[in-house]
């Protein structure tokens, strides 16, 4: 089985170099590193070359791609049969590959782990600890049992392949609204049959709001945002699994 991690970046070098320095020393190692750089005129290039490891793939480009595109061209790009997707402020565990990697195979799509969200003013817990994988991931989340947050989660590719083709239906409900990329997580969590994803309730994940997250800033002006706007997302996704069930095998 073949890991690829998938790091989106823009123009944050310094920070990147801790996203991407979590992802080189895995105790079990990736098979390739891809860093999506959103065409950065900073020193991104001297950051990721100062690693000098061969399993890094520099995604460069020389235009500017919308946050969710940039996501997607990683994704893209990926070619192991799971993918660890890290924004480029945050970090996971040495251990994380190690923890999740021996519960991805057959028909599982997602191993999910806690993690810890950390802001100016607070850090804490950004992962409700669901352990009943007998239902749909969908339904756990329309309920709120279940919180998908991308930096605490593997995936399988084919998912997230899913993820992308059906991305246009949800642009103008979430990503247009400050979501963008964790729609596509969401959709690959909410494609699921029972017994198809794992919960991890360890901390192996760092989600740092601590540099620009458009979700933390909106949520500060408008604290009922997240809530509509899952909503609106979800009456789609009901509609959307009702009548299909996708071949993630």
């Amino acid at each position: 089985m073949k890991v690829s991690v998938v790091i989106p970046t823009r123009n944050r070098a310094e920070i990147l170099r801790r996203s991407l320095g979590c992802a080189v020393f895995q105790t079990k190692p990736a098979d390739e590193i891809i860093v999506a750089d959103n065409n950065s005129t900073d020193n991104t290039k001297e950051v990721i070359e100062s690693f000098n490891d061969p399993r890094i793939i520099h995604l460069h480009t020389t235009e500017d791609f919308p946050i969710t595109a940039n996501w997607i061209r990683g994704i893209k790009a990926a070619s192991g049969d799971w993918v660890k997707i890290i924004y480029d402020d945050d970090w996971i565990e040495s251990t994380f590959l190690e923890r999740t990697v021996p519960h991805a195979f057959g028909d599982r799509v997602m191993i999910h782990t806690g993690g810890i969200v950390h802001t100016f003013e607070s850090e804490g817990l950004c992962c409700t600890f669901a352990v009943d994988n007998t239902q749909p991931a969908h339904e756990l989340l329309k309920r709120g049992q279940l919180q998908v947050n991308p930096v605490g989660a593997l995936v399988k590719k084919t998912a997230l392949d899913y993820g992308i083709e059906v991305m246009p239906m949800l642009d103008q409900v979430c990503i247009d609204s400050g979501i963008g990329p964790d729609v596509i997580l969401l959709y690959a969590a909410t494609t699921q049959i029972p017994n198809s994803w794992v919960h991890l309730p360890e901390v192996l994940a760092h989600y740092d709001g601590r540099y620009g997250s458009l979700t933390i800033r909106t949520l500060k002006e408008n604290p009922a945002f997240l809530h509509d706007c899952y909503a609106k997302a979800f009456a789609l996704l009901d509609k959307l699994y009702a009548g299909f069930k996708p071949d993630l095998a």
